[in-house]
């Protein structure tokens, strides 16, 4: 079982490939085809919890991919963009 940081990390890692942001659905597909699925109750408890720390921001709303419907888009906050570039760097 996925404890919670490992799935915020993962979350993190998922958002900070995506230049446009993802929906939490679209977050539950990537995780769904990397067969390490965080449901989407999960998300909803992972992402407020990600936006209350200042990792993560909600950017926008559009029509999701998955669902059709209007959604709310999350992203990397800058400096958590900044932090994630500077490691991959570092790495």
């Amino acid at each position: 079982m996925n404890t919670s940081r490992t799935q915020r990390e993962r979350i993190i890692a998922i958002l900070s490939d995506s230049r446009t942001g993802l929906t939490r659905n679209e977050i539950n597909r990537v995780t769904r085809v990397q067969r390490k699925e965080i449901p989407i109750q999960t998300l909803c408890r992972r992402l407020p919890e990600l936006i209350e720390l200042g990792y993560v921001v909600e950017v926008d709303r559009r029509e999701c991919s998955v669902t059709r419907e209007k959604n709310a888009v999350y992203r990397l906050s800058a400096s958590m963009r900044g932090a994630v570039a500077k490691a991959r760097k570092a790495a």
